[in-house]
């Protein structure tokens, strides 16, 4: 999922909070009866988005990761350090929702894709507030907007 709106104090406005609401609503059927954790950039418009979508969701809490926020992370391989901690914080759950930024939201599933997966996504690039979802069973990518 890619953050939402946000003002010059980096916090999410009052709009993003009713995007990622819709948001949460459309996604919510995705995740039910499931075990999901959340992961979040440690961007604070990342983690005002995160608060919305586990409250809305009913999901307990969520984990913050430095290496989930692009900016700190300028490195192209930066992309593989953060989809190894996806791989790791994957493990025990059956739903990992991912609350980033532009190039990982850009990157990670094309990693996912071809490494996981064995299979090449198209390169979609999701605008703020849309979320990329994988079927790995079905071996499928969608966004919803």
């Amino acid at each position: 999922v890619r953050h939402r709106e946000y003002g010059k104090d980096d916090r999410l406005s009052e709009i993003g909070r009713q995007q990622m609401l819709r948001l949460a609503k459309q996604i919510k059927p995705y995740l039910e009866e499931q075990r999901v954790r959340v992961l979040t950039s440690t961007a604070q418009r990342a983690v005002d988005s995160a608060k919305v979508l586990t409250k809305e969701l009913k999901i307990k809490t969520f984990r913050r990761r430095n290496k989930l926020y692009y900016e700190i992370c300028h490195h192209e391989q930066d992309s593989f350090v953060a989809f190894n901690l996806i791989i790791k914080e994957f493990a025990d759950v059956d739903t990992l929702v991912l609350m980033t930024h532009l190039e990982y939201v850009r990157d990670i599933p094309l990693l996912f894709g071809r490494i996981i997966l064995g299979i090449n996504f198209e390169r979609i690039v999701p605008e703020k507030g849309q979320a990329r979802i994988i079927d790995c069973e079905a071996k499928t990518a969608i966004i919803i907007r």
